[in-house]
């Protein structure tokens, strides 16, 4: 069977391989494009719609505990997001746990969904992993699977974290990226 591929007049620059990782997570070389390809979004979009959506979850425990408390929602809402409490014990609690339960899972499932994609696609040593090959630790080391959440996460921002969806630890974790030319190693800013 001939190759497939198209007949540039210019071909593209190849794509740099950057190192992700650390000396305790291991590190491990992947192309980097800046974006996502299209089965990699298929495949993330695919994965993800099946997570409970706490959006809508939110929204009805704010409408529960405004009529159970009597509280304006808007000021309901505003307790939610700035973690107050003591307005909210006077709600729904044990929804309010549940919550961020399923918020919490949902990270978990995200973070082991965009490490598979990135390991799926862009390395060929592991095209024919599951996403439970990539749940080994024995495999995929906890703290490697971080790195390689917040370069998918990076690449799917056009090559940028978003800082407001990481936190502090986050941003200290994300190593500082090098790109292989060659022998030579630079280092570049992860953010």
């Amino acid at each position: 069977m001939a190759v497939k591929s198209l007949p540039f007049v210019t071909k593209p620059v190849k794509q740099d391989l950057v190192i992700i990782g650390d000396e305790r997570s291991g590190t491990i070389a992947l192309p980097r494009y800046d974006d996502l390809t299209p089965n990699e979004k298929m495949m993330i979009d695919e994965e993800i719609k099946e997570l409970p959506d706490t959006e809508q979850m939110l929204i009805k425990l704010v409408n529960n505990i405004s009529e159970k408390t009597g509280t304006p929602v808007e000021e309901v809402w505003d307790s939610v997001r700035n973690n107050d409490a003591s307005k909210l014990m006077k709600g729904d609690m044990e929804g309010l746990m549940g919550l961020r339960r399923v918020q919490e899972e949902n990270a978990g499932i995200k973070r082991l969904i965009y490490a598979y994609v990135m390991l799926r696609f862009r390395c060929p040593e592991c095209t024919e992993w599951t996403i439970k090959d990539v749940g080994n630790p024995d495999l995929v080391p906890t703290r490697l699977l971080r790195h390689l959440e917040i370069f998918c996460i990076k690449e799917m921002n056009r090559g940028r974290l978003p800082l407001e969806e990481l936190d502090a630890d986050d941003i200290e974790e994300a190593v500082t990226v090098k790109k292989i030319k060659g022998v030579k190693v630079e280092e570049e800013a992860a953010a």
